[in-house]
């Protein structure tokens, strides 16, 4: 089986061998650093081998080693990849060997050196961050019923009925990331709250966003609660 290996793996550092008749993956050294850390352990100067038995993968079957070797050059590609880190999948699912235990620190591993990502904060975390800010810059009122509910209400898509004096809801960016241009001034553009009352919402956002991009929360550099022109008044204000 050893011999198969040479004749099926080509052109990738990380090998294939057979390992007590399943088949395991050896890496090359300068993927140690990753391992480390997603083993916690010193590899003492040795290359990472991952078996990949328990995943179904028999040295007996030559399918296997074929299947063996798109792994392996798969993930060589990905660890390689300039943007490695946002290519290599620390779950190993995208190369079907997840569910162990490097799914459990998929969201805190990373290469010396490097900065992870973070996601992007929501609408509704940002919101109330500003809400907190701008309080004392209010009167009590204007904060209690146009900010605190009016705005707040649009922003996670509450419609109140006066008749019944119920809430229905329809779309909301609440828990929306902040990561669209356009998509969430549609979303309030189409509450049927008034014209004014959804551009003041818009004003708020967009003020918001100027205070989260100078406390450097997000790596958006255009504004998503831009003001639209044109917004059409509505004859009824439901707030």
């Amino acid at each position: 089986m050893k011999s198969q290996s040479n004749k099926v793996q080509s052109a990738c550092d990380v090998k294939i061998y057979s390992d007590k008749g399943s088949l395991a993956l050896r890496f090359p050294l300068r993927h140690s650093a990753l391992w480390e850390l997603l083993d916690g352990k010193s590899l003492k100067g040795k290359p990472k081998c991952l078996g990949i038995g328990k995943y179904g993968f028999s040295a007996d079957e030559p399918d296997d080693w074929k299947r063996a070797t798109t792994i392996a050059s798969q993930i060589e590609a990905d660890l390689d990849h300039p943007e490695w880190d946002k290519l290599f999948d620390r779950t190993l699912a995208k190369y079907g060997l997840g569910g162990g235990k490097y799914a459990k620190l998929a969201d805190i591993i990373q290469l010396p050196g490097t900065t992870q990502s973070l996601p992007e904060i929501t609408v509704g975390a940002m919101w109330e961050e500003y809400l907190l800010w701008k309080q004392p810059q209010l009167q009590p009122t204007t904060f209690s019923i146009a900010f605190l509910r009016t705005y707040t209400n649009i922003i996670k898509g509450l419609i109140w009925h006066k008749a019944s004096r119920t809430f229905s809801q329809q779309t909301s960016i609440w828990d929306k990331a902040i990561t669209s241009t356009t998509v969430l001034t549609d979303v309030i553009l189409s509450h049927p709250a008034t014209g004014i009352n959804k551009r003041r919402t818009l004003n708020a956002l967009s003020e918001a966003f100027t205070r989260l991009q100078s406390q450097g929360k997000t790596k958006l550099t255009v504004n998503p609660f831009v003001i639209i022109a044109g917004v059409a008044e509505n004859k009824t204000d439901m707030y």
